[in-house]
């Protein structure tokens, strides 16, 4: 019975407001025109209503392989080569609801799943803590030394968000002799959030709760009491890769997003946008008749939510030719943000100092150029390992792609811009039952489909190679250790 609700981050995304254009070494000269004519987001909302009614899209269930199917079908009638491309990971879910109520000196009990309350960590292990003292560490929990063994052992441990992910914070404070851990969110973000550990490891119970509970629970002689019983199972999934009958395989485009969502959602923007916006783009590729020069890949990855485990999965089973034959891999993954940005990733590094491989300035640039062109403001956004072009990125493979925020706090400058409400988070149902069809905004799909669209045709019909032969700045390297789902700390 796992409920879900947002992932809120703090991952302060670097950005800057209405980046110039850049050169472009790749591709001069590709006329988009007819292409972006043919996308209409009449039509990909077509799709997302059709993913709608489909509901749920968790790897291994019904709902992902219909809407799988879908896809698959959908694609064989516009004369793609389509193939499944199985896995197995482990998926941890909740067997009851969680529990975590202060019993003295004041008794509080909070909700589960309310934004005022708390939400169990993903790969939280299990356990029954009853009437234990909280004690709250003193800094952020980010290095061993936080823990006086002393203090902790046997205690549950209080930390706030911040500086590194939890991961870390739930293994130093269990290496401690902590029986729970209880993450509180910040000043600024407030309310309860889940987030995930990234994949098995810690035994000990762990959530993450609202700035609120986290200030109740720092009182003088705080006990608590924190229930998780929760499971991981091995769960048989695939990927849908289809691809063009021709062009070059030697400098393949991978145009990727993932179609699987999390739990108690039909996951429309996070990530049914992308999704449906690849699956137009290669529909209309094939009305118009393009041959690419270049071949063009079309990936639907599964579990992403649990890890980027699909598109990992893909990129580790490339032989080390498959990897040269990959040009570049496009990631679009959220494209319909209520309180959009429209954000470009940094692929040179010039905004965010993560730049990705090499190659991959020419991939902003591709996107800046076009964006210039209509007269349309953009920002650029840092790889910060949050999506599916990460495993790319590790391999030294140029990536690039297009994002409209998730929960990221919208900035009084960028209101000004994209208009939208200036404190708020771009995406308010991130991860709640509320990323759903009627939250969609039609308005930016439509501009990042476009621009989608001009892109992925821009790289299938260039004649110029934009091969990566490095795996980004050091920076960059050092910033991807993490390879989980969005809300990592």
């Amino acid at each position: 019975m796992r409920k879900k609700m947002y992932k809120a981050v703090l991952f302060g995304a670097l950005i800057t407001c209405c980046a110039t254009a850049q050169t472009s070494s790749a591709a001069v000269g590709v006329d988009s025109t007819d292409l972006r004519e043919l996308i209409e987001s009449t039509q990909i909302m077509a799709t997302l209503s059709d993913l709608s009614i489909i509901g749920e899209r968790l790897p291994g269930t019904a709902g992902y392989d219909s809407a799988a199917d879908y896809i698959e079908n959908t694609l064989l009638s516009y004369g793609y080569s389509v193939t499944q491309q199985p896995f197995t990971f482990q998926f941890w879910e909740e067997l009851a609801d969680p529990v975590l109520e202060k019993t003295a000196p004041t008794v509080v009990s909070y909700t589960p799943y309310e934004t005022d309350g708390f939400a169990t960590m993903e790969y939280s292990g299990s356990g029954n803590v009853v009437e234990q003292t909280v004690i709250k560490a003193e800094v952020f929990g980010c290095n061993p030394a936080d823990f006086d063994s002393a203090d902790f052992n046997g205690s549950i441990a209080l930390i706030e968000r911040g500086e590194c992910t939890f991961f870390q914070k739930a293994a130093n404070a269990e290496a401690a002799g902590a029986v729970a851990v209880i993450v509180y969110n910040d000043e600024a973000r407030q309310e309860a959030f889940l987030g995930t550990l990234g994949g098995e490891g810690i035994t000990v119970p762990v959530v993450g709760a609202a700035y609120s509970a986290g200030l109740e629970l720092q009182e003088g002689g705080t006990l608590a009491s924190i229930y998780v019983d929760a499971t991981v199972t091995s769960v048989e999934t695939y990927n849908i890769i289809a691809e063009t009958q021709s062009g070059r395989d030697d400098r393949v485009v991978v145009v990727g997003a993932h179609l699987d969502g999390v739990a108690g959602t039909t996951a429309m923007n996070d990530n049914g946008s992308g999704s449906a916006t690849i699956l137009e783009i290669a529909k209309q590729m094939s009305a118009l008749g393009v041959e690419p020069v270049n071949k063009v890949r079309f990936a639907f990855w599964s579990a992403e939510e649990s890890g980027l485990i699909g598109s990992t999965y893909y990129v580790d089973h490339l032989t080390e030719r498959g990897i040269k034959d990959i040009a570049l891999n496009l990631n679009f993954d959220m494209l319909a943000s209520p309180n959009y940005v429209r954000f470009v990733y940094d692929g040179d590094g010039s905004a965010t100092e993560l730049a990705g491989p090499n190659g991959s300035a020419n991939i902003e640039a591709v996107f800046a150029d076009y964006f210039d062109s209509q007269q349309i403001p953009f920002e650029e956004t840092a790889f910060d390992g949050r999506s599916d072009y990460g495993p790319f990125i590790e391999a030294g493979i140029p990536a690039g792609g297009l994002f409209t925020g998730a929960d990221e706090i919208k900035t009084v400058e960028q209101a000004a811009i994209y208009d939208g409400v200036a404190g708020e988070m771009l995406d308010a149902n991130y991860h709640t039952p509320a990323d759903n069809y009627a939250q969609l905004n039609e308005e930016v799909l439509d501009v990042m489909a476009d621009a989608a669209a001009h892109t992925v045709l821009t790289f299938a019909m260039t004649k110029s190679s934009v091969n990566g032969t490095a795996k980004g700045s050091p920076v960059a390297k050092e910033k991807l250790t993490y390879k989980g789902p969005k809300a990592q700390r």
